[in-house]
């Protein structure tokens, strides 16, 4: 029997390679508004954009004493929050829209809420989840809608 010769072999054509756009990254300058020999590290703020004023940084006094008068429980879910830390402290009305308003509200006790994490991540999350927080805030916002610039 006769063998049968084996067919050529095909060329693979080379692939083209892919194109890819250059990944670069924003580059943030973080400035800190911390006086020297204080040793508050959640005070660095980023550079605030053109026309905008940046928050000021907290002041402890004021928060610490506020905290001191209230029971030390969430007012959300009614966890025990053992100890002072400004993660647990909520602005019904948030920091970044009372710039809108004639008066500072951001040190107004009634702007104020005493929350465990979980309760103060969901009323920045979804507020719908925690009712407490949503209604508070929303009386707050009809009792300062004369202030509203």
């Amino acid at each position: 029997m006769p063998s049968d010769p084996k067919p050529p072999k095909r060329e693979k054509k080379p692939k083209p390679p892919l194109k890819r756009s250059p990944v670069t990254k924003k580059k943030t300058k973080v400035v800190s508004y911390i006086k020297s020999g204080e040793k508050c590290s959640h005070n660095a703020r980023k550079v605030p954009k053109k026309g905008i004023v940046a928050v000021r940084k907290w002041n402890h006094f004021f928060y610490q004493a506020w905290w001191d008068k209230k029971l030390p429980v969430c007012e959300e879910c009614g966890t025990y929050v053992e100890w002072y830390n400004p993660r647990n402290i909520h602005h019904l009305i948030l920091k970044s829209k009372q710039r809108s308003y004639s008066i500072d509200i951001i040190e107004n006790e009634y702007n104020l809420m005493k929350l465990c994490w979980a309760c103060h991540t969901q009323a920045h999350i979804n507020i719908h989840k925690v009712p407490i927080v949503k209604a508070r805030t929303e009386t707050l916002l009809t009792s300062f809608q004369q202030y509203r610039i």
